[in-house]
């Protein structure tokens, strides 16, 4: 933008919306209406009655934004309540954020720890902290080594977690690898390649000294199955593969099956 006035607030104040080049809020102020601008960032206490249409949006401080936030590359190190939409090309949460409307991100990062309360679409997702999201979860991969609460459906074309995960609905991904080093569950499970696996580590051997380590789910389905550490009521594909430590009701198989000795297996049949 060109020939444009800058906005700052470094106490306490107040003003009304309009386009700038630069919105910063240092102090503890307050923005009444749309904002246009290359570059907002709050440092101290700052909140927003309206859009914020940011290319670069940045929250180090607290902040409150009751209205819709489109942005470049956003990125929250504080602690932000957004009430409204977010649609960013990236979206990095190092700090705490809730977020009440829909996230749409080509990039979403997440470090720190954020509450989503509706979908979110995002291409490419990695999660080192915790993320919940409590609708439905669409995007192209997901990698994760931190937390993923996702109260609806998870679908996605890659799918790697080496942390916790939870999901109500169904996980469903071209292709599965999960490394068992928590607890984790989905009600149903669908792609093409799922492989679980628990990786024996330090904290996995004193984690187990006190609860059972495993993936819970209902319904297992794809091409090639391979599980260990699970525990499902049925397991459907083309060719299963059952490992080490797994407790399972039904196996329905149309190609090759295994099992190992040390896991239960109640029912196998070819179809």
């Amino acid at each position: 933008m060109e020939n444009l006035r800058d906005l700052f607030i470094n106490g306490h104040g107040s003003s009304g919306g309009g386009t700038f080049e630069t919105v910063k809020i240092n102090g503890h102020g307050k923005i009444h209406g749309d904002l246009k601008c290359d570059y907002f960032t709050i440092n101290g206490h700052g909140s927003t009655e309206g859009n914020v249409d940011a290319q670069r949006f940045q929250i180090d401080g607290s902040g409150k934004i009751r209205g819709n936030v489109t942005s470049k590359f956003a990125k929250i190190e504080g602690h932000s309540s957004i009430y409204g939409n977010v649609d960013a090309e990236r979206l990095d949460v190092d700090g705490h954020a809730t977020i009440t409307g829909k996230v749409t991100a080509k990039e979403l990062d997440i470090d720190g720890w954020v509450t989503i309360e509706n979908n979110t679409k995002a291409e490419e997702t990695k999660i080192d902290g915790r993320c919940k999201v409590k609708g439905n979860f669409i995007g192209k991969e997901i990698r994760m080594d931190g937390i993923l609460t996702v109260q609806g459906n998870c679908e996605v074309e890659t799918f790697k977690g080496d942390g916790k995960f939870d999901i109500d609905g169904l996980l469903s991904a071209d292709q599965i690898n999960i490394n068992i080093y928590w607890s984790s569950s989905s009600k149903e499970i669908g792609g093409q390649t799922i492989i679980v696996k628990r990786k024996i580590e330090l904290l996995n051997k004193l984690v187990s000294t006190f609860k059972t380590v495993q993936l819970t789910t209902d319904l297992i389905e794809g091409d090639y199955v391979e599980l260990n550490s699970t525990k499902a009521k049925i397991v459907r594909g083309e060719d299963v593969v059952i490992g080490d430590n797994c407790d399972i009701d039904l196996v329905e198989y149309r190609g090759t099956y295994q099992e190992n000795s040390n896991s239960v297996v109640r029912k196998a049949v070819k179809i």
